[in-house]
C-alpha cells in the first residue's frame, strides 16, 4: 500500500507501465514534468498533485529497458 499523505522518500524509481499509473492514481497526480532521461528508457520527471502542493521526484523506468544495473544506477547505489 502506499501512503496517502507525505512521502517519507527523496523520490521513487517506478518500473512498468501498471506500478506507474498505481502510483500516480494513489497519490491524485495530475500531471508529471518530463525533465529528461537518467539513461535510455530511464525518464526523470516531478508528480504533480496540484497548484498547492509541491510535487515529488519520480524516475519511470520502462519494463524492457536497461541492463541489470539500471534500477542500481538510478538509485545511486552504484
Amino acid at each position: 500500500n502506499l501512503p496517502s499523505t507525505c512521502s517519507p522518500f527523496d523520490g521513487y524509481v517506478v518500473t512498468g507501465g501498471d506500478m506507474a499509473l498505481s502510483l500516480c492514481n494513489a497519490w491524485q497526480g495530475r500531471s508529471l514534468r518530463i525533465f529528461g532521461e537518467n539513461e535510455p528508457g530511464v525518464v526523470r520527471a516531478v508528480l504533480n498533485r496540484d497548484r498547492d502542493r509541491i510535487g515529488f521526484p519520480i524516475l519511470l523506468k520502462a519494463g524492457g529497458f536497461g541492463d541489470e544495473d539500471t534500477l542500481v544506477r538510478c538509485v545511486g547505489l552504484e
